[in-house]
C-alpha cells in the first residue's frame, strides 16, 4: 500500500508554523545567549506587527507546551506578557474563529477560554446545594468540586448504558406520581421480567432510591444533568396503566435499581425478556429525543420550580450495542457518535427555544471529544486504559472551567 504525504514542502512562513520555527531557531542558537536573545525578539515583534492580520487570526496566542519546553523561565515570562496583553486587546473579536494552529491546542484555561463562551454565569457558592445527575462524569463533577471546599454536593449516578434522556424522564415523572401509583409500576414491570421473586424487597429499593432523588432535585438550587445516550427499550403496549399519561407510556424502565446491572450476562436476559414481548431496543429518533430531553427538563422544573439547571453531553461512549435495531449494520463507534450528534443538535434547539429560562449548558462533551482529538495524549484511559474513562488530567481541567463559568467566587480555588 502506497503512503501519500499530503501536506509536503508547506513553507515555514506560515503563520500556524510560528512555534516550530522557533523551536527550530532556538536550537540553532543553542547556548548563544545573544543569538537567543535576538530570536526571542525576532518572534515577539513578528507577532505583535502580524496578529491582526489575516492570516495570523486564527491564532489563538496560547504558548504551546513544546514551545515552553525550549524555552528559559524568563523566555516564557517574555512571551507570555506579550500574549496575555494581544488576547485582552482581541477579547471576544476572534471568538468565532475556529483555532487553526494545532501546537496551541491545548486543556489550559487560557486556551479553553479562547474557544468557549467565556461568560461567566455564577450559580453556585461555597454552600449552594448542587445535585449532579447523569453516569460517572456527572458523579465525577461532585467530587471536583467536594474536594475544592464545597460543601453540599450530591450525585446520582447512572450506569453509562442506562444513562439515556428517555429513561432518565421516565424515572422523573415517575418520581412526580403518587406513592400508590408508584408501587403499582414497580410491581407490575419487575413481574414483567421476572423480578418477582423478592418482589417486596425490590419495591421497598425502589421507592427508597425515587423518594431519595425526588427529595434531591426538591431541595437542590443546581441541578446537573448529563445526557449519555438515547438507547431505550420500547414496547408495543405499557406494561403499567399508570404511565398512560405519561410523556413515553411504552418505555421500558431502565431506571430500575433492579437493572443497575453491568453484568453483560444481566443485560442479555433482559434484553431477552424485552423481545419475547414483542419490545424492541432502538435508538431515539431526532423527534423523539428533542420531545424527551425538553420534557426531562420540564419534568425537574416540576419538581422545582426554583431549580438552575446545567446541561451537559456525556464524553464517555457507549459500551456496546448488543440486541440493538440496527438495519444499517452499524458498529458502536458508528452508533455512538450518531446518538451523541443527536442529543448535542436537539440540545441546541432547546437551548435556542428556551433561552430565557434558568437553563444552561457546559461543554464537556466538546472540550473531550474535539479538543481532545488534538491532544498528544489521549482523552481517554491513560491512567487505566479505559476507553470509557476519561483521563484524569482532561477531567479536571473541564471542572476547572466548570468552576470558573459558574462558581460565584471560583479564584478562591
Amino acid at each position: 500500500m502506497n503512503e501519500v504525504s499530503y501536506y509536503e514542502g508547506k513553507s515555514r512562513d506560515l503563520p500556524r508554523k510560528m512555534y516550530r520555527v522557533l523551536i527550530e531557531d532556538i536550537a540553532a542558537a543553542g547556548g548563544d545567549i545573544h543569538l537567543r536573545n535576538q530570536v526571542i525578539k525576532a518572534f515577539i515583534d513578528r507577532v505583535r506587527s502580524n496578529h491582526g492580520s489575516a492570516d495570523y487570526l486564527g491564532l489563538k496566542l496560547c504558548l504551546p507546551d513544546s514551545v515552553k519546553a525550549s524555552l528559559s523561565a524568563d523566555e516564557r515570562s517574555e512571551i507570555d506578557a506579550v500574549f496575555s496583553a494581544l488576547r485582552s486587546r482581541r477579547a471576544r473579536r476572534l471568538f468565532p474563529i475556529f483555532p487553526v494552529c494545532t501546537d496551541e491546542v491545548s486543556i489550559r484555561q487560557e486556551f479553553l477560554e479562547s474557544v468557549f463562551d467565556g461568560t461567566n454565569v455564577p450559580l453556585f457558592g461555597q454552600d449552594t446545594r448542587v445535585l449532579t445527575m447523569g453516569s460517572c462524569f456527572a458523579v465525577n463533577i461532585s467530587k471536583y468540586l467536594s474536594s475544592v471546599g464545597y460543601n453540599n454536593i450530591s450525585g446520582f449516578r447512572r450506569a453509562e448504558e442506562i444513562n439515556s434522556v428517555t429513561s432518565n424522564l421516565l424515572m422523573l415523572e415517575v418520581a412526580a406520581l403518587s406513592e400508590k401509583e408508584q408501587i403499582k409500576f414497580f410491581s407490575e414491570n419487575l413481574s414483567f421480567f421476572n423480578e418477582s421473586k423478592n418482589l417486596k424487597e425490590f419495591i421497598r429499593m425502589e421507592l427508597k432510591q425515587i423518594r431519595s432523588l425526588k427529595k434531591n432535585i426538591s431541595s437542590a438550587e443546581v441541578v446537573v444533568i448529563t445526557l449519555g445516550n438515547t438507547i431505550d427499550g420500547y414496547l408495543p403496549q405499557p406494561i403499567s396503566a399508570v404511565t398512560r399519561n405519561l410523556t413515553i407510556p411504552n418505555l421500558v424502565p431502565r431506571f430500575l435499581k433492579a437493572f443497575q446491572s453491568e453484568n453483560i450476562k444481566h443485560q442479555v436476559k433482559a434484553l431477552s425478556i424485552l423481545k419475547e414481548r414483542g419490545g424492541t431496543l432502538r435508538t431515539g429518533r431526532l423527534s423523539e429525543v428533542l420531545r424527551a430531553i425538553n420534557a426531562l427538563i420540564d419534568a425537574v422544573f416540576k419538581l422545582n420550580d426554583k431549580a438552575k439547571i446545567v446541561i451537559t453531553v456525556s464524553p464517555v461512549p457507549i459500551n456496546n450495542t448488543m440486541g440493538l435495531e440496527n438495519p444499517n449494520g452499524l458498529g458502536p463507534v458508528e452508533i455512538d457518535c450518531q446518538m451523541k450528534s443527536t442529543l448535542r443538535a436537539c440540545l441546541g434547539e432547546i437551548l435556542e427555544g428556551r433561552r430565557n429560562e434558568n437553563l444552561h449548558y457546559f461543554p464537556s462533551f466538546e472540550i473531550v471529544r474535539w479538543i481532545g482529538a488534538y491532544l498528544s495524549r489521549s482523552a481517554f484511559g491513560n491512567e487505566d486504559a479505559a476507553t470509557g474513562h476519561v483521563s484524569d488530567e482532561i477531567l479536571n481541567s473541564v471542572y476547572r472551567l466548570f468552576l470558573t463559568r459558574h462558581a460565584l467566587n471560583p479564584t478562591a480555588h
